[in-house]
């Protein structure tokens, strides 16, 4: 799963540039921004535990406020002084000097895209600090019932997380970086290129890469007691509690078509973090093993027809070991330089990852070894080509979906009313383009 770095922003005061209305709504809007600000500069220098969830509820509590004034302000029950500049941290940027640069954004459309992303990053962080104390809890058969549901609960929750974060990603990349360019447009203004957090092919790449974290969480709690089950005796026969290898196999490509097709978009954005790049890349092959080491099981466990298909078995589970034995020599240069680059949750989570790949080598190893002792004694089936067995890949199965974000409708209206009311009455749609005013709104605190 990927750990997102928060961004940090300067400090604003809205009364800088917005004229009418309550000063009291004014200042409760700055009082919300500014405790955002606070707590992303506290979770910059901690090195240690981050409050993930406390984040969440500030930008919970931010975001009515920061729709009901850009409502107010298109219904012109306030007026702007002249365009708001904030400064925020681009983390996904590659830059050459610095691996997350300051950029200054015009408009508040843009601040909403930039509270918007950080509410999504948090989300998925919160999901990671979630389930890595959980470690490789369905491996050990000394979990007791008690905690292991314990357990599959937070992963539930982990994934529900995940959804929403897929959800909020889309939603910049389809309502809101359009509504910014709208406005943009019909007020005359030009704002300084965007960072590559803010381009709608990396918004779409964020969303399928929080959606394929998801599936892989909802797979981990469908394994939940098959995988203890097996942890000592890996490969056939499977137990009761397994779920349909055919189901698992079709999740799993399902998953790499998700990590695939991240990978692709953030390729196309050549400034976007390589970091996430080979994440992406990296995750896309692994599911494309586990889906392949399904098939294999699929076959090897087949009952109806001519029964097993020893031979399709054999060959899914060679090419299913292939990659995974790939993939382990090239994570080893890549655990390193996780490790070098800083972060205890990068260099944790690469030490999982390591062991869930030797973990996953080996029960291929062990399949492998049944279906085809099965198949040298007792069926002589042919061991199809690779090429054969890409033509019987099937299509991949969702599990979960991304929950669309809706913004704040109830608090959002009353304090949009607020504004409203303060206002007295209607003002003229202000169209002569406004120049940019940086008031408090540079790197303090960062």
């Amino acid at each position: 799963m990927w750990v997102y770095e928060l961004p940090t922003t300067g400090s604003v005061s809205f009364a800088d540039f917005v004229a009418g209305g309550d000063p009291a709504h004014i200042a409760r809007t700055t009082t919300a921004r500014a405790g955002l600000k606070t707590l992303l500069k506290s979770a910059k220098r901690s090195d240690g535990e981050r409050d993930y969830l406390n984040l969440v509820k500030t930008i919970d509590e931010y975001l009515p406020w920061l729709y009901a004034l850009i409502d107010a302000v298109e219904a012109d029950a306030v007026t702007l002084k002249a365009q708001p500049v904030f400064s925020w941290r681009s983390t996904l940027s590659s830059h050459l000097l610095s691996s997350s640069p300051r950029v200054d954004v015009h408009t508040l459309h843009a601040e909403l895209a930039f509270t918007l992303l950080t509410y999504a990053f948090a989300l998925s962080d919160l999901a990671h600090a979630t389930t890595a104390p959980l470690g490789a809890y369905e491996h050990e058969r000394g979990t007791s019932g008690t905690q292991r549901k314990a357990n599959d609960d937070a992963l539930a929750g982990a994934v529900k997380l995940l959804c929403r974060a897929a959800g909020v990603f889309g939603h910049i990349a389809e309502k809101v970086i359009p509504a910014w360019d709208t406005y943009e447009t019909k007020n005359g203004l030009k704002s300084p290129p965007r960072p590559v957090d803010l381009s709608a092919d990396v918004l779409h790449a964020l969303s399928r890469l929080a959606l394929a974290d998801a599936h892989t969480l909802a797979l981990r709690t469908m394994f939940s007691r098959a995988s203890a089950e097996s942890a000592l005796t890996p490969g056939p026969p499977l137990p009761k509690s397994h779920p349909s290898p055919g189901v698992v196999s079709k999740l799993f490509l399902h998953v790499s078509e998700n990590y695939s097709a991240a990978f692709s978009l953030v390729r196309s954005a050549s400034s976007a973090s390589a970091d996430l790049r080979r994440h992406a890349e990296r995750e896309a092959a692994l599911s494309a093993a586990l889906a392949h080491k399904w098939l294999g099981v699929d076959a090897g466990e087949a009952k109806g027809g001519p029964g097993p298909r020893a031979g399709e078995a054999v060959a899914f589970l060679n090419w299913a070991r292939d990659e995974l034995e790939g993939l382990k020599k090239a994570s080893l240069g890549e655990r390193v330089q996780a490790t070098k680059s800083g972060g205890a949750e990068k260099e944790a989570g690469a030490k999982l990852a390591k062991a869930a790949l030797v973990r996953e080598i080996e029960s291929v190893g062990a399949f492998l070894k049944a279906y085809r002792q099965l198949n040298d004694t007792v069926h002589f089936q042919p061991v199809p080509q690779v090429a054969a067995l890409k033509t019987l890949i099937p299509a991949g199965r969702s599990a979960v979906a991304s929950k669309p974000f809706e913004p704040p409708a109830g608090e959002y209206t009353a304090r949009h009313e607020m504004w409203l009311r303060a206002s007295g009455r209607r003002r003229m749609v202000r169209t002569v383009p406004m120049q940019p005013v940086e008031g408090h709104n540079q790197s303090e605190g960062e």
